[in-house]
């Protein structure tokens, strides 16, 4: 076996990319990273039983360029009997980093959907070189924990509800050994003169700051920086494992509704502050499904918000919210107005859309013995079921406006749309989170009085 293939090899096994039997949906460019990543997976897919398919992607950006490189690449699959798909992808208006960026995203749906209808994995030809240059953009631009672990060996994304997994066999390999080779085999490539542009920042730092580095200071600078972002990479997962944990211990049940988070503030500043930061990130991600367009400064944000006055809140990119609510910290999606309202006839339920939950009243003799049960004195056949309105008084003597009750209770503002009323012709009889008033409450032993149940739905 030539010794770059068993190198490759050896990062797969180690690394756990890949086992036999595998499906592989290869890209290919054409250029000598994906060329070289190809023929190492043709050669060990004959040892190991793997399936293997390529995919090219063409953005026609640098017209008959691009389709030589198509072509090149329909050549080469068909020498090594590999079965290619070709997708013709062009690419809107834009230049610099805003072109580069949706050309790579672009390319990456394409494989993705691909790979997703064959139950493929995906593998890619990222090197040592694209390892370096990525961490170096990002220490340059500014970054956390998670940019500057760099480009991962393998990661998960979901396209609805299918998993595709993306591999790089090559990330500890560098363009030195590539060449090797690709000479070794006497296996041309294609050159993209696109990449010579310095207006492109990744460009700039491949061939003007990462030698003018290496010449200076330091020769080995390509591995050093490959080793320094999977110290980093380490690092993460620690951090984002601590995270886990402290979310847990910091997560209040009390309130929590579908899609949102409530963390306990005093539990969560008893944290160090990268378990904190952590602990928000993770909270980004349940609400949100992902971290795009969320950055450092934003968690910044929202733990700023603890220090802050209850009912002060933020926006956040993808529809998040962030509100300080008594003594929690509140993180949810995109919200609208709750409004609800229902007839419930006794013995029945009701379920609420709308917040996804459900009532059930049913008639009951009160026990001898005193309960926590919700246990009404109500002789009339029907409730309605509805959110609270504008106006509405608290069901006890005092007549007091609800909005001042659930002040005085510390009922988070956001959630008391959400609560249960229950009314009866035109009066409220009971609410949710509030004590029930004495005098409608069923004494140990009474007969035929209601028993009110709120639940989460199932």
């Amino acid at each position: 076996m030539d010794p770059f293939v068993a190198a490759v090899w050896n990062t797969i096994q180690r690394l756990s990319l890949l086992k036999q039997g595998d499906s592989i949906m290869a890209a290919i460019s054409g250029g000598p990273d994906s060329v070289a990543l190809l023929l190492a997976l043709k050669e060990l897919g004959n040892k190991c039983s793997l399936s293997l398919a390529a995919l090219h992607v063409n953005h026609q950006l640098r017209g008959e360029e691009s389709d030589l490189d198509a072509t090149f690449v329909k050549e080469l699959c068909q020498h090594l009997k590999i079965p290619l798909q070709i997708s013709r992808q062009p690419l809107g208006s834009g230049e610099g980093r805003n072109l580069q960026d949706q050309a790579r995203k672009l390319r990456y749906d394409v494989l993705f959907q691909s790979a997703a209808q064959n139950r493929s994995i995906v593998a890619t030809g990222h090197t040592l070189q694209d390892q370096a240059e990525t961490f170096l953009l990002k220490v340059i631009r500014g970054s956390g924990t998670t940019g500057l672990s760099g480009i991962f060996p393998v990661q998960s994304n979901h396209l609805g509800k299918v998993a595709v997994h993306v591999v790089r066999p090559l990330l500890e390999r560098n363009q030195e050994e590539i060449l090797n080779f690709l000479a070794r085999r006497n296996q041309d490539y294609r050159s993209d003169s696109s990449n010579q542009n310095l207006q492109y920042d990744r460009n700039w730092v491949r061939h003007q700051l990462i030698p003018s580095l290496r010449s200076r200071l330091n020769p080995a600078l390509v591995r050093t920086l490959g080793q320094t972002a999977g110290l980093f990479q380490e690092l993460k997962a620690y951090l984002e494992e601590e995270g886990r944990k402290g979310f847990r211990s910091c997560q209040d049940f009390r309130w929590s509704r579908t899609g949102e988070i409530w963390l306990k503030i005093d539990v969560l500043h008893k944290l160090p502050l990268p378990i904190q930061k952590e602990v928000i990130r993770h909270s980004f991600r349940i609400c949100k499904g992902d971290l795009l367009d969320l950055c450092l400064e934003h968690v910044n944000q929202v733990l700023a918000l603890a220090f802050r006055q209850s009912g002060k809140q933020i926006h956040l990119p993808g529809g998040l919210r962030a509100s300080r609510e008594f003594t929690y910290l509140k993180l949810t999606g995109r919200v609208s107005p709750i409004h609800f309202s229902y007839d419930l006839l006794i013995p029945g339920k009701v379920t609420i859309p709308e917040t996804g939950r459900h009532v059930v009243v049913h008639r009951v003799k009160a026990p001898e013995k005193e309960t926590n049960r919700i246990l009404l004195r109500f002789s009339g056949s029907r409730l309605t079921v509805r959110s609270r309105l504008n106006g509405d008084r608290y069901p006890d003597p005092s007549g007091k406006k609800l909005k001042r009750i659930f002040l005085q209770h510390r009922i988070p503002r956001s959630v008391r749309d959400t609560l249960v009323v229950l009314e009866t012709n035109g009066r409220l009889l009971w609410v949710e989170g509030l004590p029930t008033d004495p005098q409608i409450q069923a004494r140990p032993g009474e007969k035929d009085v209601v028993h009110i149940q709120v639940h989460d739905k199932a």
